[in-house]
């Protein structure tokens, strides 16, 4: 009767082990994964595909060899299916900024390629559906171009926009300006607009058809301000607003939300009288005329701001950015992948940090299509001299729990130990 009892509740406790396995296996949609070419490799761009996995674009480089454009296709659980890499004859050197997952099932690739020692061109690569480089075009002239944004226009070509120098009258210096380009669907430019006054970092093509550039404006005499530019479908203004105060507002996201009007993230700086500076993230949403409805200030951050802003299914905003833990890039100075979420109207309603080496610094975000969330970003050791890319896949709130083949041995271990503590306590007694 006591060896069907011990029996019993041994069997009990494997079931039991067996269960929550079961379980682990279920919450495998929670994952992390980690991206490793060469020495230096850097997510910028993270998109989900059509057949449920992801794509990841960044730049991949050594210290002997100029950065290339690198490309990762992954499974939903984030393992790569295949990847490749694009580059132009040295001494050009390409960073990625922007990846989107084309109408035909490609992908294309916006960035920045430049000599190492001369001024950068917009540089756009498409691909077909397993990355094979279909064609790839640069833009820009005489001076210094650098890409920020793309997205696919409605007739299936790419709107770019980013910065060009123009050099000031008397040789002082360069000043910014904002430039959008519209190609086609082979990548032929078709026009092009400048904007004077400040520096374009976000793009959106908008439901009527037109464009929405966020970023800043570049004054000498006054601090800079967030600045939202709505244009046409040639890029010609219709309108622009700034939003800001005494502080220095510098706006690098944005995304048209369901209203028809405007979300825009980025950072608020406070300057003291010795130049000693305080950033806060700041979120704006304003209506389909470009009027503020709300902004909110998230001060507890140790943060520099955020990298990535979406619109979420129940009406609110997730957020991804970068955590800081003591002085950043002095000793002892660590930092971590950042998610907030908010409600509909930017009230903080949870946010999760993850760390898994020294240094995480999260660069673009995506909800996927279970109500959780996916990061991808870069992963680095103290030394610096290893940057990987991490992707993390978390649940609608910001988890990503205990694998479960780690909780397997331990429960394991635990029904062996109590097998043998109930054996030896019969052995006692009989």
């Amino acid at each position: 009767m006591r060896r069907s009892r011990l029996l019993f509740s041994t069997v009990l406790s494997v079931m039991l082990c067996l269960s929550l396995f079961t379980s682990g296996k279920a919450e495998a949609s929670m994952w992390t994964q980690t991206y490793d070419r060469d020495e230096f490799d850097r997510a910028r761009s993270l998109v989900a595909t059509s057949d449920g996995g992801y794509a990841i674009a960044g730049t991949t480089n050594s210290f002997q060899m100029p950065g290339d454009f690198w490309l990762i296709k992954t499974d939903d659980f984030g393992t790569v299916e295949w990847n490749m890499t694009y580059g132009r004859p040295e001494p050009y050197e390409e960073t990625a900024c922007s990846l989107v997952a084309t109408s035909d099932g490609g992908y294309a690739i916006a960035g920045t390629t430049h000599p190492s020692d001369y001024f950068g061109d917009f540089w756009l690569i498409k691909t077909n559906a397993y990355g094979n480089e279909e064609w790839n075009q640069t833009y820009g002239g005489t001076e210094g171009e650098v890409l920020y944004s793309m997205v696919e226009a409605p007739d299936g070509g790419y709107a770019m926009v980013g910065t060009w120098d123009l050099p000031i009258f008397g040789g002082s210096g360069y000043t910014n300006n904002s430039w959008l380009i519209k190609t086609d669907a082979d990548g032929n430019m078709e026009w092009n607009q400048t904007y004077t006054g400040g520096n374009a970092h976000s793009l959106v093509a908008t439901s009527d058809g037109g464009y929405a550039i966020a970023g800043n404006t570049d004054s000498f005499n006054i601090p800079c301000d967030f600045w939202l530019i709505k244009t046409d479908d040639f890029g010609t203004v219709e309108w622009n607003m700034t939003y800001g105060g005494p502080n220095y507002e510098k706006a690098s996201l944005l995304i048209e939300t369901s209203d028809g009007g405007y979300a825009m993230a980025g950072t608020t700086k406070f300057y003291d009288l010795d130049m000693n500076s305080t950033a806060d993230p700041w979120l704006v949403k304003t209506d389909a005329d470009g009027n503020m409805e709300w902004n909110q200030t998230y001060e507890e951050a140790e943060t520099e701001g955020f990298s990535s802003l979406i619109a979420t299914s129940d009406g609110g905003y997730a957020l991804a950015g970068t955590w800081y833990y003591g002085s950043f890039g002095a000793a002892g100075g660590m930092s971590d992948f950042w998610l907030m979420k908010t409600d509909a109207n930017g009230n903080e309603e949870w946010n999760q940090t993850y760390g898994e080496a020294d240094n995480e610094a999260a660069t673009s975000l995506i909800e996927t299509s279970d109500g959780g969330y996916a990061l991808a970003g870069n992963l680095a050791y103290s030394s610096l001299e290893d940057v990987d890319i991490w992707l993390i896949k978390t649940d609608e709130f910001g988890v990503v729990p205990e694998a479960a083949w780690v909780i397997l041995p331990l429960l394991l271990v635990a029904t062996v130990s109590i097998f043998i503590s109930k054996k030896k306590f019969l052995l006692k007694r009989s």
